[in-house]
């Protein structure tokens, strides 16, 4: 299922909302999408592995633990999913806050006693 309408996205986001009321217990009325999942909703660790394997059971999508690292909001669940519904990998900017650029790789360092790049 690719979401392409907003009634599909919808549905994507009630079933993720669904998730967490079932298996979280939270209140429906807490979920927003500026909802940090640990802060706001009281997650653990623990409990994004099995959303994790929630996901991917319910939506049949592979998730890798290192995709989990930078979904802080229910808003950044809702567009990861989405996504990689659409086929796109990558976990999306947190919303609210700036994107940030990573370091490329390791800087060059000169040795100290030739004075060479290594």
């Amino acid at each position: 299922m690719i979401p392409s309408t907003k009634s599909e996205v919808g549905d994507v986001r009630e079933h993720i909302n669904h998730l967490f009321i079932e298996l979280f217990q939270i209140d429906p009325a807490k979920l927003k999408e500026d909802q940090r999942l640990v802060e706001d909703l009281g997650l653990d660790s623990l409990d994004a592995v099995d959303l994790g394997l929630r996901f991917q059971k319910q939506f049949q999508i592979n998730i890798s633990p290192s995709d989990l690292i930078g979904i802080k909001t229910l808003g950044d669940v809702y567009l990861f999913v989405e996504n990689k519904l659409q086929g796109v990998d990558g976990v999306p900017p947190t919303l609210g806050e700036p994107s940030r650029d990573l370091p490329s790789g390791p800087k060059e360092k000169e040795s100290p006693s030739h004075g060479k790049r290594i």
